[in-house]
């Protein structure tokens, strides 16, 4: 038993020491409309740093990159960038994958980015941001005129990549170009170009071109037209639940060629967000919409709005608020409106029990339980040291329990005779919520199938208990999980019966029949049970549709129960 519960040990914790835990991959350029091919890749560290980590990209063409990395601990987005020149058109697979330096690094896990190359011969691009003065407003999708040295001029419209406006399809073979903002485009949008033209007398070996000016830049041509706003963004940010309040930010620019615009203003709000309109002009608030007026303005404006809202919202809340401004002489609104979200950060205590699988299993396939287990320090001192102890159910198979990450290093054991699980995260420092709360968080995470031959509709049902310190233990919620099919089971169903049904108080076992009654809701959480009794209470339920597992020797019933 001692040589077993080593090497458990050994096994569970090769994991926990890794470097590099985390990458996603992106693309530098627009894949379908240039032959250079980039992309970037990100990655994240977990409690050590990378001493030496090696991005390996098998380009699909028979050729490949390899690089070797250093990364600080506990960091994310390090990013690396790969470039690729393919020698034929196609659609390729380009495969990603990462390994850590050392032992207990990273498992090798690959991911895949595809390249559709359609032209060898137009490989060249420009980048180039335009915008409009005084007010410095970036203009979106500016198209430029392109005239190369054979005297040909190609029009071309942005691409817009990496947040990036991208002119793709020149041939360098043609250079030198020289490039103007397209004279239809200035006229359609009442605007002059103010910057001269530039000239691109060759490209970078990634098809990049080179020594062009910072950005162009273009001004009014006439500022008897209409006027014209823009919503340049709006953002909701720091919605703290204690604190009882968050920030909305919008930046309003005047983009016409009126040297002053009025403009009014629309907020929704979610329902019991209130707006603080300490600052703003003719400012009403009714049926979660906070109207008022911007005067004047010149170039863009800033505005900045506390918002309020209750303290119980639960963390994690998804919240929006959506903007729209407007003039009475406005005639293009397709840059007049913006949605900002946040989440809700509160301090509670989510020390919980979760399952990736929904509470019935399907009876047909053996199937595989993700089991999360998540701790917090709401207190006022560190908590040390953390044990969470888990007794693994019968009907999992003790032999498939497998370790997949944690917040903190971990020494796992199990005991095989009392199938205990327990999860040692020493030296975890949580710091109390309120100064941290990322900080105060810890978790972890583990696999486990279920058991061979399961009996059909068999309850698996599992709780944790979580030490901080010398402190009692915290009981997490229980998971159930049954394995049967969606309904209720005929023979179990004659043999128990439930009444009344619906129900207001109480259901009851007909023929005086005396069994292990559990409630739970859709979700598989126990609300509410009573063992070797006729009856259960539902009277402090909520009206609704409810699951009712009735358990008496080997023999197990589903009902469903209307609660009135």
């Amino acid at each position: 038993m001692k040589r077993l519960l080593i090497a458990l040990f050994l096994l569970h914790t090769i994991g926990t020491f890794s470097q590099t835990i985390h990458f996603t991959t992106g693309y530098l350029v627009n894949p379908a409309v240039s032959c250079h091919s980039g992309m970037m890749v990100c990655t994240q560290t977990g409690s050590n740093p990378e001493s030496g980590g090696i991005i390996y990209v098998d380009w699909a063409d028979g050729t490949t990159d390899t690089l070797t990395y250093y990364q600080a601990a506990n960091t994310s987005n390090q990013c690396h960038f790969f470039w690729h020149d393919y020698t034929s058109t196609g659609i390729y697979n380009a495969n990603i994958t990462i390994y850590s330096a050392a032992s207990g690094g990273m498992v090798p896990v690959t991911t895949t980015q595809q390249f559709t190359i359609t032209n060898l011969s137009t490989c060249g691009y420009f980048t180039m941001a335009t915008f409009d003065t005084p007010s410095y407003f970036l203009e979106s999708g500016v198209v430029y005129d392109v005239t190369g040295a054979n005297g040909v001029t190609l029009t071309i419209s942005p691409v817009l990549s990496t947040g990036l406006s991208f002119y793709f399809g020149l041939d360098p073979a043609n250079a030198p170009f020289t490039a103007s903002i397209n004279d239809s485009w200035l006229a359609v949008n009442n605007k002059i170009q103010v910057t001269p033209d530039f000239v691109i007398n060759d490209f970078n070996a990634d098809g990049s071109a080179y020594n062009l000016p910072q950005n162009m830049q273009v001004t009014c041509n006439d500022t008897t037209l209409p006027n014209n706003l823009a919503l340049d963004f709006i953002y909701a940010y720091s919605f703290i639940a204690p604190l009882q309040s968050g920030s909305l930010s919008l930046n309003i620019c005047n983009i016409s060629c009126a040297s002053m615009v009025d403009a009014q203003v629309s907020i929704s709000f979610p329902s019991g967000f209130t707006p603080d309109m300490t600052n703003l002009d003719n400012a009403i608030f009714q049926n979660d919409t906070l109207l008022f007026d911007l005067d004047s303005i010149t170039g863009c404006q800033n505005i900045h709005i506390p918002v309020s809202f209750p303290g119980n919202t639960p963390a994690g809340t998804n919240v929006s608020f959506h903007a729209q401004i407007s003039n009475p002489t406005e005639v293009d609104f397709s840059n007049n409106s913006g949605t900002a979200n946040a989440v809700i950060m509160n301090s509670y205590d989510p020390n919980d029990k979760t399952c990736n699988l929904p509470a019935l299993l399907s009876p047909d396939q053996r199937e595989k339980l993700q089991y999360r287990i998540q701790c917090q320090n709401d207190g006022n001192f560190p908590a040390l040291n953390v044990v969470i102890r888990d007794t693994i159910s019968q009907l999992l198979d003790l032999n498939t329990f497998r370790f997949i990450s944690s917040s903190h290093p971990v020494i796992t054991s199990i005991d095989p005779v009392s199938r205990e699980v327990i999860f040692y995260l020493y030296n975890a420092q949580l710091v109390s919520s309120s100064e941290n709360l990322p900080a105060s968080q810890g978790f972890v995470l583990y696999e486990i199938s279920e058991a061979v031959s399961l009996p059909l509709n068999a309850p698996i049902e599992n709780t944790a208990y979580i030490y901080f310190d010398y402190n009692p233990p915290i009981v997490t919620n229980t998971t159930s999980h049954s394995n049967g099919y969606l309904g209720l089971d005929e023979q179990s169903q004659q043999a128990y019966q439930l009444y009344p049904n619906p129900a207001n108080d109480r259901v009851f076992l007909m023929n005086g029949l005396i069994a292990d009654i559990k409630v739970y809701d859709l979700n598989g959480k126990l609300l509410t049970q009573g063992f070797q009794v006729n009856s259960v209470s539902v009277a402090t339920l909520n009206a609704g549709l409810y699951q009712v597992v009735v358990h008496s020797g080997n023999h197990v019933s589903f009902h469903r129960v209307i609660k009135l």
